[in-house]
């Protein structure tokens, strides 16, 4: 863990480490795009050094890009310039805003149905503390319309993208938001980065509902990187194991998962460590 978090800053600081042949450095613009809703957001675009619009590149989209900016994209980096992995197009999805506009914005968009727990739930926020409710949780079908009818088609249109080749990176609340993703009947993404997701979340009934009904119809076809940290709390602990127990007990043959858990860290220690292996795991050469 520590070698590669050394190696990361690395990446991030000197350019000198590498040959040559790598003096050019990936791109990245950042475009504003507004939901039906009228809510406002940044879609921050990386192409790997040397980009090539012949070319038709997969795509890997992030939440969280607010915080997780630097971590996806020296982890790409490294792995990228030490090739390792393939060449992807960085696909951050963010918010201008303050740490707290940040927090109820990601509260609201990745959480599937409003909050409707018997026990307060609070979240700390630099002005003081959101007290999650039904009123500013449970919006992401909404937010998944907003990808799929405003963002994918923006990106396909500036940039040469594989149209059905998206992966996905999601933390906390965005992993809830991935796993929902990832077990739906036409899911918005072909693989899954999933880390420390908050399926406790309505005590995890609806995504059970969507399994369920998944697998009547159709086989569930999803290709997923889950993992939490060891000292994370036990709810994070609890609902991630009992679905992986889920899996082993349904079989699935359509669905392919690897799971880790990362000894000594917890809810946030864990993403540089568990968003590196994931991109490995799935853009490996």
């Amino acid at each position: 863990m520590v070698k590669k978090i050394c190696a990361l800053i690395l990446v991030c600081i000197s350019s000198a480490l590498f040959s040559q042949e790598f003096n050019t450095k990936s791109a990245t613009n950042t475009y504003r795009l507004v939901s039906e809703k009228n809510y406002e957001y940044e879609i921050i675009v990386t192409v790997p050094p040397y980009y090539d619009e012949s070319k038709n590149y997969k795509t890997l989209y992030y939440l969280d890009a607010w915080w997780l900016e630097d971590i996806v994209k020296g982890s790409y980096t490294l792995l990228h310039r030490t090739k390792i992995v393939e060449e992807i197009i960085l696909v951050g999805i963010s918010i201008d805003g303050s740490s707290d506009a940040f927090t109820k914005q990601r509260t609201r968009d990745y959480t599937p149905t409003p909050y409707a727990m018997n026990f307060p739930f609070t979240i700390p926020l630099e002005s003081g503390s959101l007290k999650v409710d039904a009123t500013n949780s449970g919006d992401s079908d909404a937010f998944k319309v907003f990808l799929k009818d405003k963002v994918f088609p923006f990106v396909l249109s500036k940039y040469a993208v594989a149209e059905n080749k998206r992966g996905f990176i999601g933390h906390s609340f965005g992993g809830l938001f991935g796993m929902y993703d990832a077990m739906d009947r036409e899911p918005l993404f072909d693989r899954h980065i999933i880390i420390s997701p908050a399926l406790w979340w309505n005590k995890s009934e609806l995504l059970y509902e969507k399994i369920n009904d998944t697998l009547r119809t159709n086989k569930i076809s999803a290709n997923v990187f889950l993992c939490y940290g060891a000292s994370e709390t036990m709810s994070i602990v609890r609902s991630t194991n009992n679905l992986v127990e889920y899996f082993n007990a349904n079989r699935m043959d359509d669905l392919k998962y690897r799971f880790e858990i990362y000894e000594k860290e917890n809810h946030t220690s864990l993403l540089p460590e568990s968003i590196y292996d994931g991109i490995e795991y799935f853009y490996k050469k």
